[in-house]
């Protein structure tokens, strides 16, 4: 019989005095998971089952460490992810990948496993929504464990500077025009902190926290918040903070000893590649070329780099595609010179046309100092693992894109910087081809089962159709219509359609329009009687839709949420219980393969090793459809069906997330014969 003794004075609680309260009726004292004693352990191996209930620990299974910072009573599977990421990271050099479904607990999770080990932690993300749920978090840690840790929130410019000369600035722009002012004496706000007194301060600080703290007392935010990442516990960063070390370094953003986490890992490839890139324009070039004649010095360089825009960039819709190798020779080539020596000659010139725009009134933006950037990176290593594309910016300017084609020359230098490592996400799948992408073959990798019930989870694949584009047919377009159609009908309340891109999408309406399966009441579309909101140009204008979406779906009318797959509403968004009875996929989100970046980024994998491009093709594909079907899942006691509408869904069901297929995947006729699910 398990009981509960205050570690302070020793009184004895039942179970059901614990779980009325968590302090000692005697002393006051907080009592947790590790205060649990089993009076008969017989047992006591039996305490993992598979029902999806919240679990009681006995004693020998409350000694593990990380439950001292779970908040919450853990369902098995947190249990074993909690498990399985403690070992690893307790190691040097540990990494683990792991795919668990939304809704699943990974933020709390990954907290608790890491805190318990004494290590600082480092935790990236994405969104600023999932800056707040870790913060949050770490919160309800504080208030539950027996110590308190500290956490700040990384963040730019954008977000932190007071200044407005600043913050609507790019970044790199955004910190040279700091640095001026700051040189010059131009802004009001102190960033030397030795007057303040940090243990003053909140243990969490949040953005909105550190701006609310700057205007009080007059100080920066941003230089705040690097101040104090020397000193907590765990710090919240961008992406781009982690993958760039130039970004790194200038933060004091130092790896060393620290746990990494990496949250909505599905992207981190893309990221890391993203901080890695660059792009070298005609606008720029001209734009530098008036800095250096105002200042009257020689454009020497510029002009050349100019010259050989105009020559090799074609001036239609074409674009023209070479290896990173060729590219520098060229360069190197029309300057006449050595890059790295342009690069010295130029980096003294970019502080006096910062200086000189600042004496003038003006905001110290420098042109010139993008292209040394631009040039520098191309002179760095690895340049065979880049491809050079040349084309028309949409406003028609001659450009070339200097794009990193390896993910790992951004993610391994901080796993291997860093103590330990979690990478996390929902939608992984497969796994051994995501590691294999990111260059850590030989690791640890793990799917879990979703902690909502199987039951709940239906997914139905329809292989007589697909948006192949060869195939976008009117007539395929009406086969479509006729199998939403159907769908809404028997669906209450919400439902979320998902298109591969907003053409198809409207082409689609216009079709289903044609044949009768939409219907025009005012200046409203309906399917099935259901209002059709469809997803905004913008954020202000989407949330609006969004939220009436949402109110209209919890009537007995219900909605429809026409949407489209990486948009607005495919990633980070939630649609519980009502707001998403169906999530059906029209199609199969393909890149554009005839597109240069995608065709550059699967003959490089080809050439790491064969197929692999092939294969990266399809994951990212599925990997935007799996993130898609996530917008439904989001709590335990949460319910949807997944209607997935194209022939390729079949052929490559490897790379549905495991959570959407872990009971099965069913023909759309098996559901036309049973449609009795239990919405509830």
């Amino acid at each position: 019989m398990p009981i509960y003794v205050c570690p302070k004075c020793g009184k004895v609680h039942t179970v059901k005095e614990f779980l009325e309260s968590r302090f000692c009726r005697k002393c006051g004292a907080f009592l947790t998971y590790s205060s649990l004693i089993d009076l008969n352990e017989e047992n006591s191996e039996n305490y993992l089952n598979n029902s999806g209930k919240s679990m009681d620990f006995p004693a020998k299974e409350c000694q593990e460490p990380f439950l001292r910072f779970f908040p919450y009573s853990p369902y098995p599977q947190q249990f074993e992810f909690m498990r399985d990421a403690y070992e690893t990271l307790k190691n040097a050099g540990g990494v683990l990948v792991v795919e668990a479904c939304n809704g699943f607990g990974k933020t709390v999770c990954a907290l608790a496993a890491a805190l318990s080990l004494g290590h600082k932690v480092i935790y990236a993300t994405r969104t600023h929504e999932q800056v707040r749920q870790v913060l949050k978090e770490i919160e309800q840690i504080n208030n539950y464990a027996s110590e308190s840790f500290s956490a700040i929130c990384l963040a730019s410019r954008r977000n932190l500077c007071l200044n407005e000369a600043c913050r609507r600035l790019p970044p790199v722009e955004a910190m040279e025009t700091c640095n001026v002012l700051k040189r010059t004496g131009r802004c009001p706000y102190r960033w030397n902190l030795n007057s303040l007194k940090l243990d003053a301060l909140p243990n969490v600080l949040s953005i909105r926290k550190l701006l609310k703290i700057g205007r009080r007392v007059g100080i920066c935010p941003y230089f705040l918040a690097r101040e104090i990442a020397g000193e907590v516990t765990v710090i919240v960063a961008p992406y781009q903070y982690i993958f760039n070390e130039a970004i790194r370094i200038r933060v004091g953003l130092d790896l060393e000893d620290k746990i990494l986490i990496f949250d909505e890992a599905h992207n981190a490839d893309k990221i890391g590649q993203d901080a890695l890139s660059d792009t070298l324009s005609e606008s720029g070039l001209k734009n530098a070329r008036k800095e250096l004649r105002t200042l009257k010095i020689q454009t020497n360089g510029i002009d050349e780099l100019l010259e050989y825009l105009e020559r090799t960039v074609p001036n239609d819709s074409q674009t023209l595609v070479r290896h990173g190798p060729e590219l520098k020779k060229d360069l190197e080539e029309a300057l006449g010179e050595d890059l790295k020596e342009l690069i010295d000659s130029w980096e003294p010139i970019v502080d006096e046309i910062r200086i000189y725009k600042v004496k003038m009134g003006r905001v110290p933006v420098c042109y010139l100092n993008g292209i040394v950037n631009f040039l520098s990176l191309l002179n760095s290593e690895n340049v065979e693992k880049y491809a050079a594309i040349y084309r028309l910016s949409k406003g028609g300017f001659k450009l070339i894109e200097y794009r990193c084609l390896d993910p790992s020359l951004a993610i391994k230098p901080v796993i291997e910087s860093s103590y330990s490592t979690l990478i996390m996400s929902g939608t992984l799948s497969p796994l051994n081809l995501f590691t294999e992408i990111i260059g850590l073959k030989e690791i640890k990798s793990k799917s879990y089962s979703p902690i909502a019930d199987p039951k709940k989870i239906q997914t139905f694949v329809d292989v007589s159709v697909t948006t192949r584009f060869k195939e976008r047919t009117e007539e395929m377009l009406k086969r479509y219509g006729e199998r939403v159609w159907k769908i809404i009908s028997q669906v209450p309340n919400g439902i979320l359609v998902f298109f591969p891109q907003k053409g198809f999408m409207t082409k689609a309406i216009g079709i289903w329009l044609k044949h009768g399966f939409i219907k025009k009441e005012g200046r409203y579309l309906t399917i099935n009687n259901k209002k059709i909101y469809i997803e905004g140009e913008n954020a202000s204008d989407n949330a609006k839709i969004v939220d009436e979406y949402k109110r209209t779906a919890k009537t007995e009318d219900g909605a429809v949420l026409f949407a489209v797959f990486r948009g607005r509403n495919a990633e980070g968004s939630n649609f519980p219980y009502e707001e998403a009875n169906a999530i059906i996929l029209v199609g199969l989100p393909y890149a554009d393969y005839h597109d240069p970046t995608v065709k550059a980024q699967i003959e490089y994998l080809n050439r790491k090793s064969p197929h692999l491009g092939e294969k990266w093709y399809v994951m990212d594909a599925f990997r935007a459809a799996n993130q898609a079907l996530g917008r439904g899942i989001r709590h335990k006691n949460d319910w949807c069906q997944f209607f997935l509408l194209d022939r390729r869904y079949g052929t490559h069901w490897k790379f549905i997330s495991r959570w959407a297929r872990e009971s099965g995947i069913s023909p759309l006729e098996e559901w036309k014969r049973n449609l009795n699910f239990n919405f509830s």
